[in-house]
């Protein structure tokens, strides 16, 4: 069974990862705000643009349902990582 310290650098990089995607996030809407930021002339642009869906618009035709379900998905996949980093014999 793997002892919390072992199991450290795995959370860490869970939390190092949330905050990397959430630090991003804020970035990208602070600069795409004014309008879309031209890449490569007018063939590649980035812009500003909200997804009322999950992961490629997955669950938008469910509406705001959708968010909890895999909300509820993400939850027990979680726990069960939790479980399993315990279980594990490294």
């Amino acid at each position: 069974m793997a002892s919390a310290a072992e199991r450290r650098p795995f959370w860490l990089l869970v939390a190092g990862t949330v905050a990397l995607d959430r630090i991003t996030k804020i970035i990208a809407e602070n600069a795409l705000l004014d309008g879309p930021i031209r890449v490569i002339g007018d063939v590649v642009q980035w812009r500003l643009i909200y997804n009322p869906g999950a992961a490629f618009g997955l669950g938008s035709a469910i509406g705001p349902l959708g968010r909890w379900v895999f909300l509820a998905v993400a939850v027990v996949a979680i726990v069960l990582l939790a479980r399993m980093s315990r279980e594990a014999d490294v």
